[in-house]
């Protein structure tokens, strides 16, 4: 049996992971058509935050983000990565938004998640260096980060380990099922078949756009990584509302300080823009005031997959064929629990309560 992944990032990936380990003496392989985890998952922060993600609209996704949290420790481990469990703040960018943070701040524990209101003392108790205008902000201890860029080649030893096939500059031009259990793939390097073809592309490289079964839409994601050294200016990831400007965040992470992110549709595009740049800074220096005089390490922009729902896709398309596709802004918090959760649908088992929302309705019978 063969199993080929479409797309080599973090879903991509993960899907590979748990299928060299539940399926012994199968052959599988994954085709990537520019670098492994070098497109949105690579251009990530790293974040596992379902609490501070949770927008009000969108409670099935909050809970395949909560199981997908309880998941990471033992994702980690196996494959020997430490988890960064200091928690997550949530502040206003302005006077104006503290309304809507307390709003925010019910509804949370309307959802009976655990978060901790707290006041500006308390808040510069954790985190001198905020900004004195800031009154007051949410503590989500549950909401913590890993480290993706060390996640990442970690795993990709670990498929290599397992011997999984990893075959980066391979892009696919198109997929056709063939039925009885059998899918043809055309790529740069010829045509070759599969039992089991997963569609984990995410946007696809510009020219080598896959075409899905379920449209996926890039959104470009503007980020700055600033040179901290040793001493960090934080400790929690913050992230910040603005009903007026839009969100932002800034995560601390070792000798350096990620600072993010626009949300922008603009196709294809990955060049960065000085106006998207400068709006980041606009918010992240109102909320800390110390990176002013941090030298800039590196910036860059990756596309996040989205549907039009902006909610996860998964399942069936064909006979042979699933995807797992549109994880938009939560790819590294997503991908290794619905990898799980696909591989084991793949084996047999029943789709789970908390993904049916997103499950693709193909039948193969």
């Amino acid at each position: 049996m063969t199993y080929t992944i479409v797309g080599g990032g973090i879903a991509g990936l993960s899907v590979a992971w748990h299928l060299a380990r539940s399926q012994a003496g199968h052959r599988v392989q994954v085709l990537e058509a520019g670098e492994l985890a070098g497109g949105a998952s690579w251009a990530a922060a790293g974040m596992l935050a379902p609490v501070h993600e949770l927008e009000f609209q969108e409670l099935e996704l909050l809970q395949a983000g909560l199981q997908a949290l309880a998941y990471y420790p033992a994702f980690c481990q196996a494959l020997g990565v430490p988890l960064d469990t200091t928690g997550t703040l949530e502040v206003p960018l302005d006077t104006e938004d503290l309304g809507y943070l307390q709003r925010l701040y019910r509804f949370q524990q309307a959802q009976g998640l655990a978060v901790t209101w707290l006041e500006q003392e308390a808040l510069r108790t954790l985190e001198p260096e905020l900004s004195p205008h800031i009154q007051a902000g949410i503590l989500a201890r549950t909401d913590i980060q890993v480290e993706h860029r060390l996640l990442l080649p970690t795993l990709i030893d670990a498929l290599l380990h397992l011997g999984v096939e990893l075959r980066p500059h391979t892009p696919v031009y198109s997929w056709a099922s063939l039925g009885a259990g059998s899918t043809e793939l055309q790529t740069n390097q010829g045509s070759l078949s599969t039992n089991r073809l997963i569609l984990a592309t995410g946007c696809g490289l510009p020219g080598a756009e896959l075409q899905l079964p379920h449209k996926v839409y890039p959104i470009r994601g503007q980020m700055l990584a600033l040179e901290t050294g040793p001493q960090p200016l934080l400790r929690h990831s913050v992230r910040i509302r603005s009903k007026a400007y839009g969100p932002a965040y800034l995560v601390p992470k070792p000798n350096r300080l990620l600072i993010g992110s626009t949300s922008e549709e603009m196709g294809r595009d990955t060049r960065q823009r000085a106006g998207g740049l400068l709006d980041i800074l606009r918010k992240t220096y109102r909320v800390l005031p110390a990176l002013y005089h941090l030298h800039v390490q590196d910036s860059w922009a990756g596309l996040r997959p989205a549907t039009l729902s902006r909610m996860p896709c998964l399942g069936a398309v064909a006979p042979g064929v699933w995807m797992l596709n549109g994880l938009y802004r939560h790819g590294i918090l997503l991908g290794p629990y619905l990898a799980q959760q696909l591989v084991a649908v793949l084996q047999g088992a029943e789709v789970p309560a908390v993904l049916r929302p997103f499950w693709l309705n193909f039948s193969e019978s």
